[in-house]
């Protein structure tokens, strides 16, 4: 499962991978850190006090780093759905077997458990809008055994669609953000060109033309 947290810096990327990372059992990725420690710049912009980043070069970096994740919990996986099935085909059997019908519906309930339920885009994307929203999660059986990365950066929406199975937008109302990016110390400059980013809905319009499966989370109040 690979999701994609990006928005606007200062509408709350961070505080929301770790949030969800924490909940789901996933990863999480800061891709900021990710370009200073493996270089994935074409230059320091000295005036802005930024990075100058080239997307194609960091979706090459992103996609190795996905398909190595994927690599390594491959073998785990596969062994968790092996269990899973040998568990449900015992089940099964125990259910012909048994005769009393309040035993037999228990016994149905497991097995439904234990039969592999592949999360959809749309299942996955409800289910973490019914988080953030402050609704008790339906447990769905996949979330037992959930794997993958939250790719966290304002930049993470130009990956490839076939990569990323949900990409989260946050936003944030200007005068809060302007707020955030004051404590940063951003310049006066800096803070007037995301304001405007987030005005003109920069990094979803992005996403929308990379045609992802979209999510869209105000982190106007605290999270």
């Amino acid at each position: 499962m690979i999701i994609a947290i990006s928005g606007t810096p200062g509408t709350g990327k961070t505080a929301l991978g770790k949030k969800l990372a924490l909940f789901f059992g996933l990863k999480h990725v800061n891709l900021n850190k990710n370009i200073k420690q493996k270089k994935i710049y074409d230059r320091y912009d000295e005036k802005r006090k930024c990075y100058v980043v080239d997307t194609d070069k960091l979706n090459k970096h992103l996609i190795a780093l996905i398909e190595a994740y994927k690599k390594k919990t491959a073998k785990k996986i596969e062994s968790i759905e092996k269990n899973r099935e040998r568990y449900a085909a015992l089940v099964h059997k125990l259910i012909e077997k048994q005769k009393k019908e309040k035993i037999r519906q228990k016994l149905k309930k497991l097995e439904t458990l234990l039969v592999y339920h592949e999360l959809s885009e749309k299942m996955l994307k409800e289910i973490i809008q019914d988080y953030l929203d402050g609704q008790k999660v339906k447990k769905h059986p996949s979330l037992r055994h959930l794997h993958g990365l939250i790719l966290d950066s304002h930049l993470s929406h130009h990956l490839p669609k076939r990569y990323v199975d949900l990409c989260i937008i946050t936003k944030c109302h200007t005068d809060e953000l302007h707020q955030r990016l004051k404590k940063r110390r951003y310049s006066k400059e800096k803070i007037m060109e995301n304001v405007q980013a987030e005005i003109f809905d920069v990094c979803l319009e992005e996403a929308k033309k990379n045609k992802h499966t979209i999510l869209i989370q105000d982190t106007s109040k605290d999270l």
